[in-house]
């Protein structure tokens, strides 16, 4: 007979069983660029506030009120008037390899579309300033929930992986750019 070592709940065995649903599918080469991209769409999203488990293949959508962002099941059609949120910013979507789209609304105010361009900007910054492109892989933040976490780290597990076929780990920025030039991006 097969004893559940914490029958309870406690202690590690249920945060690793959750953790399991975070491991990513299989990853294949990527251009830094697109990489890069990765990383920036998945802080966008994942610094919203949200109180639920994001699933692979599955939409979500993603409101502004005030100077925050969040991150909901429900779809701007579906909220109607009763909508808690000022501004609809998209549709987002967690893929198997745990990156991140984002489908802008097309009817998105200038301010909105300025303050996600200077975010933008202020990363490919602090890109620049790399000693190395694994640098880039997102890192352990202790002010998110946890569920935040698990998504960031298992998408930099992914982007490692990627990193790796495509050759890229140990590398400086320049060196990446000047393999991409020699051999083409992934």
């Amino acid at each position: 007979m097969n004893k559940l070592p914490n029958p309870q709940g406690k202690g590690l065995v249920p945060i690793l069983n959750e953790l399991q649903q975070f491991k990513y599918a299989e990853v294949a080469p990527k251009s830094f660029e697109k990489i890069s991209n990765e990383i920036f769409t998945a802080l966008f999203v994942l610094e919203s506030h949200f109180n639920f488990c994001p699933r692979p293949k599955q939409l979500y959508y993603l409101f502004k009120k005030g100077d925050k962002y969040f991150l909901s099941l429900i779809s701007n059609k579906d909220w109607g008037e009763k909508r808690p949120y000022s501004d609809y910013i998209g549709e987002c979507q967690l893929h198997e390899d745990m990156a991140w789209t984002l489908n802008l609304n097309e009817n998105l105010s200038k301010v909105i579309l300025e303050d996600i361009k200077l975010k933008f900007e202020k990363y490919k910054k602090d890109l620049s300033r790399l000693d190395k492109v694994d640098d880039i892989l997102p890192k352990y933040v202790d002010q998110i929930s946890f569920y935040q976490r698990a998504l960031l780290w298992s998408l930099g597990q992914s982007l490692k992986a990627s990193m790796a076929f495509s050759g890229y780990l140990g590398k400086s920025v320049d060196e990446v750019f000047l393999l991409e030039q020699k051999n083409g991006p992934k």
